[in-house]
């Protein structure tokens, strides 16, 4: 079995079946061909059934998008969500809401189009609903007043917080001026946080799906008690987590993937 990338380096043909791990880094949000990615989880979820340990698991990449896959969680650790492509039911959900709502492309990342919309709104709320939708499925939340004091992005592997050295890798994003959204790539500024007991409670009800569904490596971004957003390809926050703890997270993850290797399938 082989796999080619496409690209402007050389293409090398590699046997997956002779390899003992596969890690995942690649973001559909982040590139256009979406045929790239799909094939190659397909590809990829072919090498797993012959033995090969692929992490994040390929079939679940391959039916989850970053932010579809929000709605498999439990209800009590998310705010009230609607993922939708009909621009009228998603029209609907927000006046449900009394007008206050996020609204953003499911397959969006670094806070590409995310909108609030308000009572003020409406005037044009189809208009903001028809960009968020243009691309197929969207997801409407809850507008969670939390939300002026910025988000919180904890990495979970194996279903549990990533810890090393004492510290949780966890960091405290906090929006720019003028803005509510804490995203570094929308003027965000990453700080130092802690792995609050709020937010033990809520990996704990939720580490046991991630890690069912083969997810190894998963960013979770919450605001106050709720997950708003869960990362599943290539989750960022290592490198900004290790500088503001002071702390290397990067070599338990590699331990992590090792321990993975010396399991039996």
């Amino acid at each position: 079995m082989g796999l080619r990338g496409r690209g402007p380096r050389p293409l090398v043909a590699v046997d997956l079946a002779a390899l003992d791990l596969v890690w995942i880094q690649t973001n559909p949000a982040h590139d256009p061909r979406s045929w790239a990615h799909d094939g190659a989880f397909v590809i990829l979820a072919l090498a797993k059934r012959q033995g090969v340990r692929v992490v994040n698991d390929p079939e679940t990449l391959l039916r989850a998008g970053s932010k579809i896959y929000l709605s498999s969680l439990p209800e009590a650790v998310r705010p009230q969500t609607l993922v939708s492509a009909d621009p009228e039911e998603i029209l609907a959900f927000v006046y449900a809401l009394g007008g206050r709502a996020v609204l953003e492309p499911a397959g969006g990342t670094r806070g590409s189009d995310v909108l609030l919309v308000t009572a003020e709104s409406r005037f044009n709320l189809r208009q903001i609903v028809d960009v968020v939708t243009r691309g197929g499925f969207a997801m409407a939340q809850a507008f969670v007043p939390e939300a002026a004091a910025g988000d919180v992005r904890v990495l979970l592997m194996n279903g549990a917080p990533l810890q090393a050295g004492g510290a949780a890798a966890v960091v405290r994003r906090l929006p720019g001026g003028g803005e509510f959204r804490s995203n570094v790539a929308a003027g965000g500024t990453a700080t130092a946080a802690v792995l609050t007991e709020r937010i033990r409670e809520v990996c704990a009800l939720v580490g046991p799906t991630l890690a069912r569904d083969g997810l190894f490596l998963v960013g979770l971004d919450l605001i106050g008690p709720v997950i708003v957003e869960a990362n599943v390809f290539s989750p960022e926050g290592l490198p900004d987590a290790g500088r503001l703890q002071g702390v290397d997270f990067l070599t338990p993850v590699i331990e992590g993937l090792e321990h993975l290797v010396g399991e039996t399938p």
